[in-house]
């Protein structure tokens, strides 16, 4: 099923699945929100300065 980004991007069912089949499964928003809300409760002496989120059988940067 294609997210508001995917359907945005013009992405087919298709090429997701193929994504999927390449690189595992894919990141949900969830995902993301998890990344954000681990980096603004951290201690006010820790400072987060970049991140990155992909799926894990991603073989690029």
């Amino acid at each position: 099923m294609l997210s508001g980004f995917q359907a945005g991007a013009g992405y087919s069912d298709e090429l997701v699945q193929g994504f999927e089949d390449s690189f595992g499964p894919l990141l949900v928003g969830n995902d993301v929100a998890n990344a954000i809300h681990y980096t603004v409760t951290q201690p006010p002496h820790v400072h987060i300065s970049d991140i990155v989120v992909r799926p894990t059988r991603q073989d690029y940067p």
